[in-house]
């Protein structure tokens, strides 16, 4: 069951057939809250180095990298049950951009369980982004290389207007090439393949939307979609942050995260 000492990072857990990596700080103290953090395409459980830093002193964090699947529902499933191996029951959970629509798809499945839903630069529906990828069809025949290229092509053409930002560039090429391009695939198909968010059960006073107002990826109209699906819900907004504010702005991220998870406790 869980490993209350913590994880060692490159740990793979196998849940329904399916390989996570994970990093696990353990309990800080025996009633200390769990924070999961999910991350986007482009990331693996190392994107959230700030976060697994400057979190550990209150909260468990488990940080997690994706297996390759491109099943939204296969990969919940077994989310839950690699949560239900590590003992984790009742948690807090912080998705980034793909990470923000599967743990909308998590508070769907399981609701009663989630404490605080973070949606972290994320969507509710993957229709409006497909207006910047090339048609499903073509997507699918595409090579998992070709895939890789698209996305860092994509990357490259983002605005640096802080030596951060360029640093993040550098960090993302990292990631890619340990996700490789079959992985990368598995994941865009997996979104784009996606139905709607449904309608969930979790009450608005425990969400939270972070978002970006320069955000490369999120645009306006998806970012009204995400606040109008959950009226009610806290948003905090950077001005300046782009798609990964959790990395260009950690401070002022980790405070967002520390103020919930202190208030619940």
């Amino acid at each position: 069951m869980a490993n209350k000492t913590g994880v060692p990072e490159g740990a793979v857990f196998k849940a329904n057939g399916l390989g996570w990596d994970v990093i696990d700080t353990g309990m800080p103290s025996p009633d200390a809250p769990t924070l999961v953090l999910l991350p986007g395409t482009l990331g693996t459980a190392t994107i959230f180095q700030a976060q697994i830093d400057g979190l550990r002193d209150i909260a468990r964090v488990i940080a997690l990298t994706y297996p390759v699947e491109r099943n939204l529902g296969r990969m919940v499933d077994s989310l839950i049950a690699l949560l239900d191996e590590l003992g984790v029951d009742t948690f807090h959970v912080l998705g980034s951009s793909l990470g923000g629509f599967l743990a909308q798809w998590l508070a769907d499945r399981a609701p009663d369980r989630i404490e605080t839903l973070f949606i972290g630069n994320s969507l509710v529906d993957p229709v409006p982004s497909r207006k910047r990828l090339p048609p499903l069809d073509t997507m699918e025949a595409m090579s998992g290389e070709q895939h890789k290229e698209l996305i860092l092509k994509s990357v490259a053409g983002w605005d640096e207007p802080e030596p951060i930002f360029a640093d993040l560039k550098k960090r993302l090429l990292e990631s890619a090439e340990a996700i490789g391009g079959e992985g990368l695939k598995a994941r865009v198909m997996a979104l784009q393949n996606s139905e709607t968010i449904p309608p969930l059960a979790v009450a608005p006073e425990r969400i939270v939307i972070i978002e970006s107002e320069d955000d490369p990826l999120i645009g306006p109209e998806m970012r009204r979609a995400l606040e109008e699906r959950y009226p009610g819900a806290t948003v905090k907004r950077f001005r300046v942050g782009g798609h990964y504010p959790y990395v260009t702005r950690p401070d002022e991220y980790n405070a967002i995260i520390r103020e919930r998870l202190e208030a619940a406790s």
